[in-house]
């Protein structure tokens, strides 16, 4: 009987910890590394858990970047553009936030509030939308 108790004390204790995860498990599993570089954004995972999401930028250059967030169930290559291709933004269309200005060879983090849904992250400086700086983020 106490053999029986003992492993069913330790299930359920295995059970809480992969159920909950370790200390810090939510935290990690809502960072982005995010490499910028003309003309990709490359995302090391393209979902995550809502909550404060935590984006790494890295400019790999060989030029000036920005990066922005839209909530939107538009595919990334679908965003409403203005004459020359960059991405309108409007007080319809407007960015949750933004990082302006990352200089080559630096990095910056954006730190912002996600609910579940879908969101589209770009370069919107003149030519980078069009060009294929974007990229689809899915919040669940």
């Amino acid at each position: 009987m106490r053999t029986t108790a003992a492993v069913l004390v330790v299930v359920v204790a295995m059970a809480v910890v992969v159920g909950c995860g370790s200390p810090g498990s939510g935290e990690s599993s809502r960072a982005v590394d995010v490499g910028l570089s003309d003309f990709v954004i490359d995302l090391s995972k393209d979902l995550v858990s809502r909550g404060e999401v935590t984006f790494d930028l890295d400019n790999k250059g060989p030029s000036v970047h920005e990066f922005l967030v839209f909530k939107t169930d538009l595919a990334p290559s679908d965003l409403p553009t203005d004459g020359e291709g960059d991405v309108l933004e409007s007080d319809t269309f407007a960015p949750i936030d933004e990082v302006e200005d990352i200089k080559v060879g630096s990095g910056d983090k954006l730190e912002v509030e996600l609910g579940a849904g879908n969101y589209v992250v770009i370069c919107n400086l003149p030519g980078r939308y069009r060009q294929g700086m974007r990229a689809g983020l899915t919040v669940s």
